[in-house]
C-alpha cells in the first residue's frame, strides 16, 4: 500500500495489483507547505493512513533574535536612552 496524488487529493492505492508502481507514490518533501497541508489534512478521510512526523520544516529568524537586533538598531540610531527622559516625552506640561 502507498499513497498516491490525484491532482491534490491522496488516494491509497496498492502497488502488488500493478495498475501502479512504487515510482507513482507520493514522496514526502518536508520544505513543500503545498504537500504538508495535503499531509495534515488526510486525517479527515478514515480512509487514508494517519499521517505522522516532520509536515513542514522552515527556517527562519526567532522572535527573541528579531527583538534584539530592533533593539541594537534603535540604540545604535538614538543612544543608550533613558527610561525617564521617554516616560516624559517630548511634550510634558505640569499641572498646578
Amino acid at each position: 500500500m502507498g499513497i498516491w496524488l490525484n491532482g491534490f487529493t491522496p488516494e491509497s492505492v496498492n502497488i502488488k495489483e500493478g495498475e501502479y508502481s512504487v515510482n507513482d507514490l507520493l514522496l514526502h518533501n518536508e520544505n513543500d507547505s503545498t504537500l504538508a497541508f495535503i499531509l495534515a489534512n488526510m486525517i479527515h478521510n478514515p480512509s487514508l493512513p494517519r499521517a505522522m512526523g516532520i509536515f513542514l520544516c522552515v527556517e527562519q529568524t526567532t522572535y527573541e533574535e528579531l527583538m534584539k537586533n530592533q533593539i541594537a538598531k534603535a540604540r545604535s540610531k538614538k543612544g543608550e536612552g533613558n527610561l525617564q527622559e521617554l516616560l516624559d516625552g517630548d511634550e510634558t506640561w505640569v499641572i498646578q
